[in-house]
C-alpha cells in the first residue's frame, strides 16, 4: 500500500487517497484496526502532499472532499501524522479555495497551536501556511485572537534553520500588514529581532525582514524604535549593495 506515496496520479486515484485520510486520529488508546486505520491515513496524506505542487490536483483533492478530512487530522497528537498533513495544507493554500475554508473551518487554531511544536520541520510548514492563509484581515486577526504572534517571533531565535527563519519572517511580514498585530509585535519585541536579521542572511530572509520593517514603519514608534535598535544602517547598506548577503 505505499507504492503510491512518491508518485502524482490520476484523478480517480487521488479520490482513492482522499477516501484513505478518513479515520480517527485523536483518540489516546487506539484499538489495533483504527491504529492500521491512522497508518493507511498517514500514507495517504504524504500521497497526497507529493501530488499537491500540482493546480489541477489540488483541485482533484478539494473535489473529493480532502479538505474536512485534512482538517480532522490536523487535530492529531503525532507529528508523523501532522507534518504531511500540514505540508499538504500549505501548499494547497495558494488556492483561495483552500485558504477560504482554512478559515472557515477553523484550522488557524490548530496551526498556531502546532507553531508551539518543538519540531522544526512542522513549525516551519505551519508558518508557510499561516504567511499564505494571512492574505485575509480575517485571518490575521485569527492569528493574533489564538495568539500565534509571539510563536512566529519566538521562531527568529533558530536563525541557524534558514528555511524555518524564512517561513517565519514571511508569517510576520503578512501578518505585520494591519496595525493591531504591529502593535502585538512590537510587545513581543519583534522589531529589535528582525533589525538583528538584516545582515549575513539569505535573500529570501533579507526580503521578508525588510518588508516587515516596511509595515511597522507605519506605525509612529516604531519608526523612533527601529532607529534606537540600530536598524537604519543595515537598511542603508541593503540599498547600497554592500550586504554580503545579498
Amino acid at each position: 500500500m505505499f507504492v503510491f506515496i512518491h508518485v502524482c496520479v490520476c484523478v480517480p486515484c487521488l479520490s482513492a487517497q482522499v477516501n484513505l485520510l478518513d479515520c480517527v486520529p485523536n483518540l489516546a488508546n487506539l484499538t489495533a484496526k483504527q491504529e492500521k486505520d491512522v497508518e493507511v491515513a498517514r500514507c495517504g496524506a504524504l500521497a497526497l502532499w507529493s501530488c499537491s505542487k500540482s493546480r489541477k490536483n489540488k483541485e482533484a483533492i478539494r473535489k473529493a472532499g480532502g479538505i474536512p478530512l485534512l482538517g480532522r487530522l490536523l487535530k492529531s497528537p503525532q507529528e508523523n501524522m501532522l507534518i504531511p498533513v500540514v505540508g499538504t495544507l500549505q501548499e494547497c493554500a495558494s488556492e483561495e479555495s483552500y485558504r477560504t475554508a482554512i478559515q472557515s473551518d477553523d484550522m488557524i487554531k490548530d496551526l498556531v497551536k502546532n507553531l508551539n511544536s518543538d519540531n522544526d520541520e512542522l513549525q516551519m510548514h505551519c508558518a508557510s501556511a499561516i504567511f499564505k492563509c494571512a492574505e485575509d484581515k480575517k485571518t490575521r486577526d485569527l492569528v493574533r485572537k489564538y495568539k500565534g504572534l509571539e510563536p512566529l517571533v519566538s521562531l527568529l531565535s533558530k536563525a541557524h534553520n534558514k528555511q524555518l527563519l524564512a517561513a517565519a519572517t514571511r508569517a510576520i511580514w503578512k501578518c505585520s500588514m494591519c496595525k493591531e498585530n504591529g502593535a502585538k509585535f512590537q510587545d513581543y519585541r519583534a522589531l529589535e529581532s528582525l533589525v538583528g536579521l538584516l545582515t549575513d542572511q539569505p535573500e529570501e530572509v533579507l526580503v521578508n525582514v525588510v518588508g516587515a520593517l516596511g509595515e511597522f514603519a507605519q506605525i509612529p514608534s516604531s519608526k523612533a524604535s527601529i532607529r534606537k535598535c540600530g536598524g537604519i544602517k543595515p537598511l542603508v547598506n541593503l540599498l547600497t549593495g554592500t550586504n554580503q548577503a545579498r
